[in-house]
C-alpha cells in the first residue's frame, strides 16, 4: 500500500473529518437526527483515510496528491 495522498489532502481530511465526527454525533445524540450517525461515519471515513495516508478511491481512479519520490521519476 503506497501513499497516495499529499501533505495538504492529509491534513484537510483530518480536520474535516474530525469536525464531520463531531458535528455528527451532536446530531445524533442532541436532536435523535439519523443524518448525524452518518455524518459520524463519513468523518471516521475521512479521519481514518487522512491518517493512513492512503485512500482507496484515489488507488482505484489511479489518482495521487503526493509528489513522486526521486526513484519513481523517468
Amino acid at each position: 500500500m503506497n501513499i497516495n495522498l499529499g501533505r495538504l489532502d492529509i491534513i484537510a481530511r483530518f480536520i474535516v473529518g474530525l469536525g464531520s465526527i463531531a458535528v455528527g454525533v451532536y446530531m445524533a445524540f442532541a436532536m435523535s437526527n439519523v443524518y448525524g450517525l452518518a455524518l459520524a461515519f463519513v468523518g471516521g471515513i475521512l479521519t481514518i483515510t487522512g491518517l493512513m495516508k492512503w485512500c482507496p478511491m484515489y488507488a482505484i481512479f489511479g489518482l495521487r496528491s503526493c509528489p513522486l519520490d526521486a526513484t519513481e521519476r523517468r
